[in-house]
């Protein structure tokens, strides 16, 4: 696989009681072409040049040295990382058929490594990139009688029984052939499905018994993803603040890990086999997490994490020898994060890292934010609100941060009723804000969508069943996720209790409810949660804060509409009064409109 040509088939020696399947493409023709095909010659050079200063000549080969490799990233020791991460480099440049062995990390192999992470493989390498880079840091749990060794490539090394049933064995399709090495870049790979593991076998000839068929599933330790997640999040937050000391203190990068912690034992609890154990139990050494869980958690709460990687790897290897030919220093060129116009008390540099997790690269990409509204600052009111918030034509992201009350009802692993807890959530708007006078109306997008990024981290995307996103009356409130009413048929506003809203704000925007319900007869319009079934929470408003995202000129063109409108709305109050003063004067005789006729008509 990554071959654009195959290559003619070989002589096969006489069938022998192992069957052995190994790789014949070439190595360098792989990186030679992802070269010519997805670099630019600044690029190649500058990575050429970032090898040369780095490498070292060992057992007759030039190579990059872990301790060389974990050092040029510059992230701290206390992270855990650097290992980590030079560990999938040598993973990945072991492409096509990489195995978690000592690889040395070559030029040819760097190539590779820093293409999957750049996302600089199309046309190149077939494989979703998002599985390969997770298998890189990734343990293979393998059962099966043929004894596979390696997974992710074209082939496989098989050790062991031969098949029994060889008649169904193609040669002419799969050029696999009995007791030899054979070439399999001719194998029509991207028509297979590369996660189901029958089907990939089956492909390269070999039909298994039904109880019999192999399964190697790819596995992070909990600890790992751990220190993976506190790496991209002090990295995210490094490029944000722009000072690099304070980050690099103990103390920060433990708070980065308490974050991180809970999310990744949330994580591990999509796990159907993993949700009722003991946090203790999670967090060891002993537990993994499988592609399978990873791959649906980050579909619908992380998408964008991986691909955060990709600014870091490309300032430190592809354009940095652009600024000194003897480099060995990295440049810190981590994530971009827009910048905030005010300082925000719920969106601290942490909580914005967790949400660039998931937010649209057309959102990430804007240099600023705006603070539109702020609740201690401006006062909590619907009137205070909509003046701050509405006219604003760009997508905004609303954020709460309420404490617990004491008689919220819930079931969850993370918390204790009886304890008091600070909570943080929120909502994504992609479309402007206003009111609605229907109690059964709503505005908003399928790309809205609620998060919660405290006590336990996770995100509700819209489940296209209905178009309930977020309702806002002013003598209502505000809601995501329902209607006012107790049902599609009732046109009467109902309390907190009977509506179905998720999230639900008074019209003092001080008081509120957030749930989940799996088992109440609705129709949700964002998806439930994956791990926890119920929960009914109460809470008080600490704070409420409007972000919007629109980018450079949009705040500046809702004060002009709110000028404008100020402006009008004046203009018609001094028409009104003009009107009521000619009329009194009338009344009082002062002002004949006869005689005035008169004198207009006599005049020349």
């Amino acid at each position: 696989m990554g071959q654009t040509e195959s290559t003619e088939g070989t002589q096969v020696p006489p069938c022998t009681e192992n069957v052995s399947i190994q790789p014949s493409s070439n190595n360098n023709e792989i990186s030679n072409y992802i070269l010519r095909k997805n670099f630019s010659n600044l690029e190649s050079y500058s990575l050429q040049s970032t090898f040369e200063n780095l490498s070292s000549v060992k057992n007759g080969r030039e190579v990059i040295e872990e301790e060389v490799f974990v050092q040029y990233l510059g992230f701290p020791d206390e992270i855990g990382i650097g290992p980590i991460l030079y560990r999938s480099f040598a993973y990945l440049a072991s492409y096509p058929s990489p195995a978690h062995e000592e690889n040395p990390l070559t030029y040819e192999g760097l190539v590779k490594a820093i293409a999957i992470y750049c996302d600089k493989v199309h046309g190149v390498i077939p494989e979703d990139r998002v599985k390969l880079i997770f298998e890189s840091y990734a343990i293979h749990e393998e059962h099966s009688a043929l004894g596979i060794t390696s997974k992710t490539g074209v082939s496989y090394e098989v050790v062991g029984k031969q098949p029994s049933n060889t008649d169904d064995i193609k040669s002419e399709d799969s050029n696999v052939r009995e007791g030899g090495i054979t070439d399999v870049g001719s194998l029509k790979i991207d028509f297979i499905n590369l996660d189901d593991d029958a089907a990939f076998l089956k492909a390269l000839g070999f039909q298994q018994q039904k109880d019999d068929e192999p399964s190697i599933v790819s596995k992070v330790l909990c600890t790992e993803m751990i220190e993976i997640l506190t790496g991209l999040i002090w990295l995210m937050i490094n490029e944000n603040t722009f000072t690099i000391e304070e980050f690099e203190l103990s103390a920060d990068i433990n708070q980065i890990r308490k974050v991180v912690t809970p999310i990744v034992e949330h994580m591990a609890r999509y796990d159907a086999d993993l949700r009722n154990l003991p946090s203790s139990q999670i967090l060891s050494s002993q537990t993994y997490i499988k592609w399978p869980i990873f791959k649906v958690f980050l579909q619908r709460n992380i998408p964008n994490v991986f691909n955060l990687f990709k600014p870091f790897f490309y300032g430190q290897f592809l354009i940095g020898q652009t600024l000194s030919q003897n480099r060995q220093e990295p440049i810190k060129t981590g994530p971009h994060m827009p910048k905030l116009d005010e300082k925000s008390e719920c969106l601290s540099p942490i909580n914005l890292a967790l949400l660039s997790l998931s937010l649209s690269e057309n959102v990430l990409n804007r240099k600023e934010w705006n603070c539109l509204y702020l609740g201690s600052k401006h006062g909590f009111s619907m009137n205070r609100f909509s003046t701050h918030v509405f006219k604003y034509t760009g997508p905004t992201l609303m954020l709460i941060r309420a404490e617990l009350k004491n008689n919220h009802k819930q079931v969850s692993q993370d918390t204790s009723p009886s304890k008091k807890e600070i909570l943080v959530i929120g909502a994504y708007i992609s479309e402007r804000w206003r009111s609605i006078s229907s109690p059964r109306t709503c505005f908003g997008s399928a790309e809205c969508y609620l998060f919660e990024l405290s006590p336990t981290f996770e995100l509700f995307p819209a489940s296209h069943n209905n178009t309930n996103y977020v309702y806002y009356n002013p003598a209502f409130g505000i809601g995501f996720g329902g209607i006012a009413t107790s049902g599609p048929t009732s046109s009467k506003i109902e309390s907190m209790d009977i509506n179905s809203f998720v999230i639900q704000l008074d019209n003092t925007l001080q008081y509120g409810r957030y749930r989940n319900d799996a088992f109440r007869d609705m129709v949700a319009t964002y998806d439930l949660s994956v791990t926890r079934p119920f929960f009914d929470m109460s809470f008080e408003v600490l704070e409420i804060e409007v972000i919007g995202m629109g980018g450079e000129g949009v705040k500046e063109k809702q004060k002009k509409d709110w000028k404008w409108e100020e402006q009008e709305s004046i203009k018609r109050t001094t028409t009104r009064k003009e009107v009521v003063d000619k009329e009194i004067l009338k009344m009082a005789g002062i002002i004949n409109e006869d005689q005035l006729s008169e004198i207009a008509r006599k005049e020349p």
